[in-house]
């Protein structure tokens, strides 16, 4: 009921939906359910309350450090690891995405480089740069060091 109600005031207020989503979401874990329980209502909550793909995005990030933050018993080594392949692939893409908006074009070369690259931390570096980078030669200097 509180996502039905919640999904009502923030209709025309993505920004608002986010807040109120990742606060319901996040009381799933301190009311002591099964995961199980907490899969489902959280699948009920994603449902009614969608939102933007950055946003969602963002909302998904911030669920998976609130879990690793709280070391949820419940979620499996084989998840984490998923999650953080898909932390990894998801911040590839990203860089991928802002070197084209930024550069237009990008060699295959520079693209291999990147889809290389496994260190979440060195990814979320480079994703920086980019943003500040003044020639794709200054990114691509970057990039292999």
């Amino acid at each position: 009921m509180l996502a039905h109600r919640e999904t009502q005031q923030t209709r025309n207020d993505n920004q608002s939906k986010y807040r109120e989503k990742l606060r319901l979401a996040k009381s799933l874990y301190s009311k002591g359910y099964e995961k199980r329980d907490i899969v489902e209502l959280y699948r009920l909550i994603d449902w009614m309350m969608t939102l933007p793909k950055g946003l969602q995005r963002n909302f998904s990030t911030e669920i998976y450090a609130f879990e690793e933050e709280q070391q949820m018993p419940y979620i499996t080594s084989g998840e984490r690891i998923a999650r953080q392949d898909g932390r990894v692939e998801n911040c590839r893409e990203n860089i991928i995405d802002l070197l084209q908006i930024r550069f237009e074009s990008v060699p295959e070369e520079t693209i291999q480089q990147i889809t290389q690259i496994n260190d979440l931390a060195r990814l979320k570096f480079l994703f920086r740069q980019v943003a500040t980078s003044s020639s794709l030669a200054d990114f691509q200097q970057l990039l292999n060091q």
